[in-house]
């Protein structure tokens, strides 16, 4: 599988105890991947903008942009003002969450997703994508049929929940809990 950088992780081709339709566990085979440890970051997210905005593509940047959407005003709108140079900022107010660096990405559709993954892919040379859902599934859940990545049951000082923070304000930091993690290291 070649050499792995430090925020890889590879999950070995077997069988694997995942969700069907029903939300029943069913043994599944899964073929081997590669994944990022951490979810994309904001940070890394408007790295992949900005250089979209620098290659003379700022109307694709703009359609991959994290969105707020308001289907009940039959709007969506981009969520990250951009500066004088045209470059995509985090927004500054925390309403309604706060935009932190290293919080996990959020408002960007598949199509977005793999779009990051390919300009990554490019920058690095190694195959990255958008995992399927039993490839996801299997990072996060291992092969024991795990309901958590750490096991059974809730617990708020392993992981990001609503009860994890005193006063919630979005998404947090990727290395906030670093706990939260799976038998694979993600």
């Amino acid at each position: 599988e070649g050499e792995l950088g430090a925020d890889e992780r590879y999950v070995p081709a077997g069988p694997a105890r995942l969700s069907d339709r029903e939300g029943e566990l069913t043994e599944r085979w899964v073929d081997g991947f590669s994944i990022q440890a951490n979810p994309v970051t904001n940070r890394a997210y408007l790295a992949f903008l900005n250089a979209l905005v620098d290659a003379g593509q700022a109307d694709t940047a703009e359609r991959f942009a994290p969105r707020h959407e308001a289907p009940e005003l039959g709007r969506s709108e981009c969520a990250w003002p951009r500066d004088a140079a045209g470059h995509y900022t985090l927004p500054t107010r925390s309403i309604p969450i706060r935009w932190r660096p290293d919080a996990p990405v959020v408002g960007v559709s598949w199509d977005s997703a793999q779009a990051y993954a390919d300009w990554l892919q490019e920058r690095t040379g190694k195959a990255w994508r958008v995992p399927a859902e039993r490839e996801w599934e299997k990072a996060a859940r291992g092969v024991d049929a795990r309901v958590l990545p750490w096991g059974a049951g809730p617990d708020p000082s392993r992981a990001c929940v609503w009860l994890s923070r005193a006063s919630p304000d979005g998404p947090a930091s990727v290395k906030h809990f670093p706990a939260d993690e799976s038998p694979y290291g993600c």
